[in-house]
């Protein structure tokens, strides 16, 4: 009896089909046409899917790191490893190229060896003031080298983080905007301002 019902019942659903074929294709049809002009409207996502309740333990640690230490993927280090470094060509070519990134609207703050800050005591008001290591262009050897000699015994605090002086490497950090790291904007930003001024660097410095 089940058995003569289920036949009975596609029987049924397919003469329905088959009697309104015209008007369920051109159903069909609109409805895929008003789903296809909605594709300028799709978004994509740049993270990870959150698979967590935002209330479990391990996303309210993550959410107070965030809160305390900034968005995660808003930080890029460009590093270089020169013996020769410490030359007025490759040393001022190396803090331009910070200086142009800088100028991105899409970047918050450079920070590297050619912008590095020292504390100078200020007597008259009794506390330390922030000064900039480099106040004047450097364009002979001599300057560069008493730079060195000040960065390298003077400020060891920079050690490993923006230069390491056993090894001969140099860091620069770029903080890019935090409203663009899950947008399309960082992939641009990256890949047609970033990557180029770092390679146009490479040609130019060997």
């Amino acid at each position: 009896m089940a058995k003569l019902f289920s036949v009975g019942f596609w029987a049924f659903i397919a003469r329905i089909i088959l009697r309104n074929r015209i008007l369920i294709l051109l159903l069909i049809t609109l409805a895929t046409v008003a789903l296809s002009s909605q594709f300028k409207h799709m978004r994509f996502t740049y993270t990870e899917a959150n698979l967590l309740p935002e209330d479990h333990e391990i996303n309210l640690e993550y959410f107070s790191f965030l809160e305390k230490f900034g968005e995660e993927g808003n930080l890029i280090v460009l590093a270089v490893k020169d013996s020769t470094f410490f030359t007025p060509e490759k040393f001022n070519a190396w803090n331009e190229l910070g200086k142009e990134l800088e100028n991105n609207e899409n970047v918050d703050l450079v920070v590297g060896v050619g912008n590095i800050q020292t504390l100078v005591r200020n007597d008259e008001k009794k506390a330390f003031d922030l000064k900039p290591l480099i106040t004047d262009s450097l364009t002979t050897q001599k300057q560069i080298d008493n730079l060195k000699k000040k960065l390298y015994y003077n400020l060891p605090f920079y050690n490993k983080f923006l230069y390491n002086a056993e090894s001969n490497t140099f860091r620069t950090a770029v903080y890019i905007n935090k409203e663009i790291v899950n947008k399309p904007a960082r992939k641009e930003l990256i890949e047609q301002f970033i990557i180029p001024k770092i390679k146009a660097f490479e040609d130019t410095n060997k």
